[in-house]
């Protein structure tokens, strides 16, 4: 299992969430499973920005920050 810190970073203030997870599951399911669409969003893993959420997965205690397009970000 992975430990994702998530930091919704549209928010003000920004919002964090913690959630445990399949290890190696997909950016794009992660996303799926927040009801955030990865074609709106623009996300970093561990501080490196995520390039395609289909091709990138999760492992291990990671830090996820979202900002999501649609949401006024």
């Amino acid at each position: 299992m992975a430990e994702v810190r998530i930091i919704h970073v549209y928010k003000n203030p920004p919002v964090e969430q913690r959630l445990i997870v399949r290890d190696g599951i997909k950016l794009s399911e992660l996303l799926y499973r927040l009801k955030i669409r990865y074609d709106t969003a623009i996300v970093a893993i561990n501080g490196t920005v995520v390039e395609n959420a289909e091709k990138t997965r999760i492992y291990g205690k990671s830090e996820v920050a979202i900002l999501d397009v649609l949401d006024g970000g």
